[in-house]
Parts: C-alpha cells; sequence; structure tokens
C-alpha cells in the first residue's frame, strides 16, 4: 500500500519502459538483465511526516502556532547492493533544512559502509523521528546533548553471531550548512545496539570538536517492550577536555501505553508519562573571551500526555497528541516564562 505518487511514477515507468521495448531501444534494460517488472524494484519510495502544533506557556500565558516538521524523504536502490536516502525538512519552524543525503554499499557478511551527511552514529532517543516521537518536545538529551548530523563516513556490521549491530564513523566537525571547509581534526563516534529478546540494548561512545575544545561522551540505554507497555531509559555523560567546563550529565525514564480502539477510524489511544532532566550544559562554542559558558542551566522535567492514533499502517498514521510539561529548576535559577511549564496540543501526519 504504497502512495498514490508512488503509484503513479510506478505506472509512468512500466509505460515508458514498455514504449521503449517496443521501439527496439531497451538496451539500457536489456544490458541489466533486468525485466521491466524487475525494475519496478528500483523506482524511489517517498514517505514523509508533517507536524503541526499550538503550544501555551502557562505561566504568562503566552502562545504560538508552530509547523515544527514538514520532511518528506526519498529513498531507494541502485542495483542489488548500492541504496540512497534523502530528507528535507521543508518547514522546520518556517526554515527548509537538509538533514540527511547519503549512498550506502552493502559489502557483504553484514558490512555496509556509508557516505554522505546524516546522523552520528550515537545515542539512542536522539535517533527516533518525528513520525515516531512519544512526546511534543524531544528530551533534553535529544534536543540539547546529542542532536548531531555531520558529513562523514561511517561502517555498519550487523553480527552474524549475535543479534548485535556494530556502527562507527568519522564526521567533519564544522556547520553541516557549509561543506567547503577543510581540517585536521575529525568527529568520531560509535554505537553498539544488541537485542535481547523484548529488550533492546545500546551504548556508545562520542569525541567532537565544535570549536576548539573537544568534547567526548558515552551513554547506555535501554527499551523493553512487553504486551502493550514499552519502556524506556537512557544515562548520557558529556565531559569537556581540559576542565574547560563542569561535565554535563543527562538521563531520561519514559513509559507508553498502548490501548486498542474499536472505531473505525480511530483504532488506538495511548498513555505517555517522562521524567528527563541534565545538569548545566555548554554547546562546546567559546565565547568572546575564549571561555565555555553555560548555554542550558540544570533542570528536571516531568511531562505526561496522551495520543489518539489513526493508523492504517507502521507510516501511515494521524496522530493527535496533548501533552503538558512540568519544569523543576534548582532555586533561584533564572529563567524565561516560556522555558517553563507548557502545555502543548500537535497533529502529526506519517505517510
Amino acid at each position: 500500500m504504497r502512495y498514490r505518487l508512488g503509484r503513479w511514477m510506478t505506472t509512468a515507468l512500466t509505460v515508458l519502459i514498455g514504449a521503449v521495448g517496443a521501439n527496439g531501444q531497451s538496451d539500457d534494460v536489456t544490458a541489466s538483465g533486468l525485466t521491466a517488472e524487475e525494475l519496478k524494484e528500483y523506482l524511489p519510495r517517498i514517505t514523509g511526516v508533517i507536524r503541526t502544533r499550538y503550544e501555551l506557556a502557562t505561566e504568562d500565558g503566552m502562545g504560538r502556532f508552530q509547523v515544527r516538521n514538514a520532511r518528506v524523504q526519498v529513498q531507494g536502490n541502485v542495483g542489488p547492493i548500492f541504496s540512497y536516502y534523502i530528507n528535507t525538512d521543508f518547514c522546520d519552524r518556517g526554515k527548509v533544512k537538509i538533514l540527511d543525503a547519503w549512498g550506502r554499499a552493502s559489502i557483504g557478511y553484514g558490512v555496509a559502509v556509508q557516505g554522505g551527511q546524516f546522523r552520528q552514529p550515537f545515542g539512542m532517543d536522539s535517533f527516533r523521528g518525528p513520525n515516531n516521537y512519544l512526546f511534543t518536545n524531544r528530551s533534553f538529551i535529544g534536543k540539547n546533548m546529542c542532536n548531531v548530523r555531520a558529513v562523514g563516513a561511517k561502517i555498519d556490521w550487523e553480527m552474524p553471531f549475535a543479534p548485535a549491530t556494530l556502527s562507527a564513523g568519522i564526521f567533519s566537525p564544522h556547520d553541516m550548512a557549509d561543506h567547503s571547509d577543510w581540517t585536521h581534526q575529525y568527529d568520531y563516534a560509535a554505537k553498539l545496539t544488541v537485542k535481547a529478546g523484548p529488550a533492546t540494548l545500546y551504548t556508545g561512545v562520542q569525541s567532537r570538536i565544535p570549536d576548539s575544545v573537544r568534547v567526548n561522551f558515552w551513554n547506555i540505554g535501554a527499551q523493553l517492550a512487553v504486551d502493550r507497555f514499552t519502556f524506556e531509559g537512557e544515562f548520557m555523560n558529556e565531559h569537556y577536555t581540559g576542565h574547560r567546563h563542569r561535565p554535563c550529565k543527562g538521563w531520561l525514564v519514559t513509559a507508553d501505553y498502548a490501548l486498542p480502539l474499536k472505531g473505525r477510524t480511530w483504532n488506538q489511544l495511548s498513555f505517555q508519562a517522562r521524567f528527563d532532566g541534565m545538569t548545566a550544559y555548554s554547546n562546546g562554542k567559546r565565547d568572546g573571551a575564549g571561555q565555555l559558558v553555560t548555554n542550558e542551566p540544570r533542570r528536571n522535567r516531568l511531562t505526561v500526555g496522551t495520543t489518539l492514533s489513526a493508523i492504517l499502517e507502521k507510516k501511515l498514521k494521524t496522530d493527535v497528541r496533548l501533552n503538558f510539561d512540568k519544569y523543576f529548576y534548582p532555586e533561584g535559577t533564572a529563567y524565561k516564562a516560556i522555558d517553563g511549564d507548557r502545555l502543548s496540543l500537535e497533529l502529526i501526519l506519517a505517510f
């Protein structure tokens, strides 16, 4: 059940292939040994997600409307071992961003090599996309500490002797919006994922140099799915070399309960809860005096919410989500009311 655009492209290419064959000009098809039917397997697959929402800062009554995401992904195969993926956000709070653009070669024995722009292989919660977020606002780990895409290369190994995958990569430290700068220093990241029955375990390391101070990370996380419940937990440590800033520690625990409904349209009602927090955080970039400053203060947060869903298949669904975020700052911490307690109503359409 792929989508209208995909069906249109399939029909158009089939007609084109038939026309070429009728004119005796089918060299490109016959040279590979593929029939017109087999060639359909190499058509691009198009998916996407739209998230639009309203937020209310309950401490002062300020509100805002946002189109938080309007992402379109194009992916497919170019031959038996080569694949590609392009992910563009056409409205990230009003801005267009090219997020991912990579090519990949599966070279056998569970090994694949990938090059281009993509998320560095590190972290657990940060790898969740907008189509399967559990909450309107991302965790502190996923938003502040570990939200890194970069240009580089990585290798993935699906181990034949264990239900585990090891990923490791090397990346440019420069902003992903500019690929022209040269460098003699790089970012590094590695991630191990292990499946054990209903549980999935994660751990990894990352080393980044956002400015001139190298920042090193390690994390551990786990996900457990039991019947209608899904539980998750993650801890992350961020260390700034040279003691330029106190280490930042982040954590989260979440619970999700999905209740099937018998409605013709809305067929699932789910309930979510999350407790997350972080200590004082620096983004690793120096100020005018050459020092690292605290960009985000220490804080904790409790989030509760519910999601009403109309699910046709895993990647074809509509969610209506209501969340309340309760923030806890240390006594005496100065913060804006818009960074405090928040009520959010969100519509998510994944296709």
